[in-house]
């Protein structure tokens, strides 16, 4: 599991191992403009489209939604919660 954010824990990445991936929450990279757990698994080369099987939005806070339409977008087999 890790943890990203300003404040840590705006973002939440979780392995659940067997290449599979969950998302909680979103929140932008301020280098990249990107939500920061799309740059983390592809710097762990995840296929996105594909191991990202869930898509968890804890509550409807800037800081935490920023970016969960382009996680969404990109990890669009993901179940969205």
């Amino acid at each position: 599991m890790s943890l990203f954010g300003p404040g840590i824990g705006e973002c939440v990445v979780i392995h659940l191992g067997d290449g599979q991936w969950i998302v909680v929450d979103s929140c932008i990279d301020r280098l990249t403009r990107r939500p920061v757990a799309l740059d983390y698994l592809e710097q762990l080369q995840v296929n996105i489209t594909e191991a990202v099987k869930l898509i968890v939005v804890t509550h409807w806070h800037d800081d935490h939604i920023r970016g969960i339409s382009t996680v969404a977008r990109e990890a669009h087999r993901a179940e969205l919660q």
